[in-house]
């Protein structure tokens, strides 16, 4: 099964070739309305989530805690 993640919208794509696990590498931020959401959906289909919050004033990283207890805060890096 591959995974493909496009405009917040998860999209399938099943195969015969067995893969190997699958870990979800999300970084974050004042994701609070959507990440629940997000979480829910991919979670039946990885086997690890390591969430990197980039400090978000609005509770993102509490919620992913919820989840996972790989949720890492970092400062927000602007480019």
């Amino acid at each position: 099964m591959s995974l493909f993640l496009s405009n917040s919208k998860v999209l399938f794509h099943t195969s015969i070739v067995p893969v190997s696990p699958i870990s979800l590498l999300s970084f974050v931020f004042q994701e609070a309305e959507s990440i629940t959401r997000f979480l829910e959906h991919l979670k039946p289909y990885v086997a690890e989530i390591i969430i990197v919050d980039q400090q978000s004033p609005d509770g993102t990283g509490e919620i992913c805690r919820q989840y996972t207890d790989k949720v890492f805060t970092r400062p927000r890096l602007v480019c």
